[in-house]
């Protein structure tokens, strides 16, 4: 779960730089999220960031990338100014999806990060397609971390559907980073449950998107819960009204002005 990576962040002082909104924003406020996904007045960048391009300074987000791989080299070069020139503890989080890792940047980006030993925390989402693509037509080795060899950089294949051992992997990378002042590369594997983009057919039959939706983060999580079925019904239910709320304060909020 992406909002994990990033709570294992905070608490090591981690700079979140993502490749789209769909990523970390745990610690942020829903109302301003909302409002900036749809383009109110209200949202965290007054709506004129929109989807894409929203950040959080709040909450140490930089900047969100709308291009695949885009955001990679950029976080590279986040990481090189934050160690060499300010002189700071930080770690960079740049997330991507698997298709990302066939894209021409992102291997300039890991042999700049290696050679430069750039204090970048590489998390790597792995659904196992490229929108509506099935990952043995653009990756030729079985994972990620395999191509990371390539570079020298360390890299450490997990359930990313677990919380748990989500949590635990964060934090062993970045303190691995700092110890080694090095790139590191987590990837977690996990699925997609719904089509790429509306109006596209899935390439993967119901039967497969229902097995995979077993391991539905969300689920995996509730299930290691030590609480009675009544307590997660009410988690459910609160969760929905504060949703449910938000969206309708959100849409009764001004258009942003162009003065």
């Amino acid at each position: 779960m992406k909002t994990e990576y990033a709570h294992a962040l905070v608490f090591n002082n981690g700079v979140l730089l993502v490749k789209r909104l769909q990523n970390p924003y745990k610690g942020a406020a829903l109302h301003p999220l909302i409002a900036e996904i749809l383009g109110k007045a209200t949202g965290f960048n007054k709506g004129l960031a929109g989807e894409m391009h929203i950040n959080n300074q709040d909450i140490r987000h930089v900047f969100s990338f709308q291009l695949v791989g885009t955001c990679v080299p950029v976080a590279v070069g986040l990481a090189y100014a934050l160690r060499y020139y300010k002189k700071t503890d930080d770690v960079v989080a740049v997330f991507f999806g698997d298709a990302c890792t066939s894209n021409g940047q992102f291997h300039e980006a890991m042999n700049i990060a290696k050679i430069r030993k750039v204090p970048l925390l590489l998390v790597c989402e792995n659904n196992g397609l490229a929108g509506n693509i099935r990952k043995e037509y653009y990756l030729p080795t079985e994972t990620v971390s395999e191509r990371m060899d390539a570079y020298g950089i360390r890299a450490n294949a997990i359930d990313g559907n677990d919380v748990k051992k989500v949590m635990i992997a964060t934090e062993i990378a970045v303190g691995g980073i700092r110890q080694w002042s090095a790139p590191y590369l987590l990837e977690m594997n996990t699925t997609r449950l719904c089509h790429h983009k509306q109006g596209q057919a899935d390439v993967r039959s119901k039967e497969e998107i229902a097995k995979l939706a077993e391991r539905d983060p969300l689920l995996v999580a509730e299930h290691r819960m030590s609480v009675t079925e009544e307590t997660k019904e009410k988690i459910w239910r609160d969760i929905e009204k504060e949703i449910d709320e938000v969206f309708a304060k959100v849409k009764e909020d001004p258009w942003p002005t162009w003065d």
